[in-house]
């Protein structure tokens, strides 16, 4: 597809300038894609992307001929990377180093996920880590299907509390093991946080975390997400935003809003933040007809607060999980979904093209004043962030991630 200065607009101008500039001296990082089976994609133009948190690159663009494209770009940091065809293809490459020469397969029926890779031993450790946990995955859920011959309750949770926990294991095992092997130490902190928010064998997490700090001994990635030191983390630039908006300009998301609108709200000081076995006090906030969703909206036995938005990929990634628990446990649970979004028309948007009805939305834009306070008392320096509220609006959990509210819910309500 050819790209004309009116289907892009402002960022046209800003991909050309880099890449009329060709394969300069000082590429230190060259991609060849194969992409078999796939002839929908040929004569597409396909994007090289790096990220880092909120940033964002567009590091080089390429034509797929005869189901293959190069790529070659400088980077002088170590990123999360990803190719995106037109339009909406998304391909994972996990790992980009400084100095990788990187040979890469995707087939038809693998999704956006390698068949394989040389060049890059981060990329295949990645891979393999993949396979390890959708085998995982299958075995985990087969096990828990064979519950349904148990008719003893008691045995029945017994054995859900014990498949549960050693699947935990094996989840941290088979993401320490991987933070351990990998070279990237930024793509080694993204599996290190996963591990720590799905795994359950503490004493392989701390040998893990002792490993990445001795390993990593320099890394700022590193430091900063052990200390949890949100305030140095760099936030993003015009540049940033413009990478930002091109890549889900063709992914098919919506915009993220012009910087100068994302001024930065910090949480207030001197509020104590809630902690699990508090009781959320109600509250209101507006709602997607702008009048105010206050929490007693929400009947259920269970509510999960969720906060989140739409331009933080994360919480996207959520939405699914979250989805499907409402739909399982019905009136056993009701969500309210804070949204942190900086305009109510991209908020209101992506509810709407996503068929999120069934939960009780309310948004705090940068504009309102009580976002300092908001923050403050859900301690939401990051997101997605949620609790699991129960009858008496107590917290009984926070930050459930992919299936922990599922398997969460179904302690509580044994269903």
């Amino acid at each position: 597809m050819i790209i004309t200065i009116m289907k892009y607009s402002y960022f046209t101008l800003f991909c050309l300038l880099g890449l009329l500039c060709g394969c300069g001296p000082s590429d230190n990082l060259r991609i060849r894609a194969h992409f078999i089976d796939r002839p929908e994609l040929n004569e597409k133009m396909a994007y090289l992307f790096a990220g880092k948190r909120n940033r964002m690159k567009l590091l080089d663009s390429c034509r797929i001929e005869e189901g293959e494209c190069r790529f070659s770009a400088f980077i002088d940091e170590y990123y999360d990377g990803e190719i995106i065809v037109e339009p909406g293809y998304m391909f994972m490459l996990f790992a980009l180093s400084p100095n990788d020469r990187i040979d890469i397969t995707y087939r038809k029926g693998r999704g956006m996920v390698p068949l394989t890779v040389s060049g890059s031993s981060d990329i295949a450790h990645e891979i393999r880590m993949m396979e390890l946990n959708r085998q995982r995955i299958i075995r985990s859920k087969t096990l828990q299907d064979s519950l349904l011959c148990i008719s003893d309750p008691r045995k029945q949770q017994l054995m859900r509390d014990s498949i549960e926990y050693y699947d935990g294991a094996y989840v941290t095992k088979i993401f320490g093991d991987l933070v351990i092997a990998l070279n990237n130490p930024y793509t080694a902190i993204l599996e290190w946080s996963l591990m720590m928010d799905m795994g359950t064998d503490s004493v392989y997490a701390a040998f893990v975390t002792d490993s990445l700090r001795r390993k990593f001994p320099h890394s700022e990635d590193v430091r900063m997400e052990l200390e949890n030191d949100i305030e140095k983390i760099r936030y993003s630039t015009h540049e940033d935003t413009l990478a930002h908006n091109f890549r889900r300009k063709i992914a098919g998301l919506p915009p993220l809003q012009p910087l100068s609108d994302r001024r930065i709200v910090k949480p207030a000081e001197g509020i104590e933040a809630y902690k699990t076995g508090d009781k959320v006090a109600d509250f209101a906030l507006p709602g997607l007809d702008g009048t105010d969703a206050s929490l007693a909206q929400c009947k259920a036995p269970y509510v999960l607060l969720d906060i989140w938005a739409t331009w933080c990929m994360p919480c996207l990634k959520e939405i699914p999980h979250i989805v499907e628990a409402k739909r399982k446990y019905g009136d056993l649970l009701d969500v309210y979904a804070l949204s942190l979004d900086y305009y109510a028309d991209t908020w209101r948007n992506y509810i709407a093209e996503h068929g999120l009805d069934d939960f009780v939305h309310a948004l705090v834009t940068n504009d309102d004043p009580r976002k300092p306070e908001v923050l403050a008392r859900f301690g939401a320096v990051a997101i997605p962030h949620n609790f699991l509220l129960d009858a008496e609006r107590r917290i009984v959990a926070v930050d459930l991630r992919g299936d922990a509210l599922d398997r969460k819910m179904r302690e509580l309500t044994g269903k």
